[in-house]
Formats: C-alpha cells, structure tokens, sequence
C-alpha cells in the first residue's frame, strides 16, 4: 500500500493503562479526497508512524513489518485456520500433520504455477 505522507503536528499525547502512548496529529494543510481515503483505509490497521522535525531519510524508515506482542503471524494465522477446516472436517489433532503438509503442497504448488505463467 502507499505510504501515507503529511506535514503535520503534534497536537497532544497521553500514556494508556496498557503502557501505550496515545497520540493526537493534525495536518497543517488540507487534504485531498485521494488523501483522505488513503487515510479511511489504513483506519484501525497496525502500521508504523514516523514522526520527525523535517529532513526524514529513507534509512530512519523501519524496514520490518509492526507487530503487536502476541499477535500471530499471516502464516500461525494460515495454519490456524487450517486446523479449524481440518477439526469441521471431521479430522483429529493427531491426523492433522498430513492435512496440513497437503494443503501446503497445494499452496506451493499454486504459487508454482504462477510463477511458471510468468515466465512464459
């Protein structure tokens, strides 16, 4: 997605129970529709927020994606969902090995394809 990028300043800021810090940020310019939907998109998504008086660099932007401790990974995600299918299915914790390495072949196997498509 687009980095969503304005001038703007720190308006307020206060600490949470959870030892977070909340935030408050007003533009100083006014947005633009395409702006604004950027902004409507990103609404309630973790992401990262870099703040700076002026001249960023590219190397001050974290390169790994934000995570909140204890959060699953896309993948623990993808393996839960898996066994949940498998468990409706009719399956057992102790023959879900082979379901997944199934499923994941089928995967791999897609992307293959995808790939090979590419390349002709």
């Amino acid at each position: 997605m687009q980095i969503l990028l304005v001038e703007a300043q720190l308006k307020s800021f206060s600490r949470v129970k959870d030892g977070s810090v909340k935030f408050s940020f007003q533009t100083l310019r006014e947005m633009s529709n395409s702006g604004f939907s950027l902004v409507d998109k990103y609404y309630q998504q973790n992401g990262h927020l870099a703040f700076k008086i002026d001249e960023i660099e590219l190397s001050d932007i974290p390169t790994e994606n934000s995570s909140i401790k204890g959060q699953r990974s896309r993948s623990q995600q993808l393996r839960l969902k898996l066994f949940a299918l498998h468990m409706k299915l009719g399956g057992t914790k102790d023959d879900f090995a082979p379901f997944y390495d199934d499923w994941m072949n089928k995967f791999d196997q897609q992307v293959q394809e995808e790939l090979e498509d590419l390349e002709d």
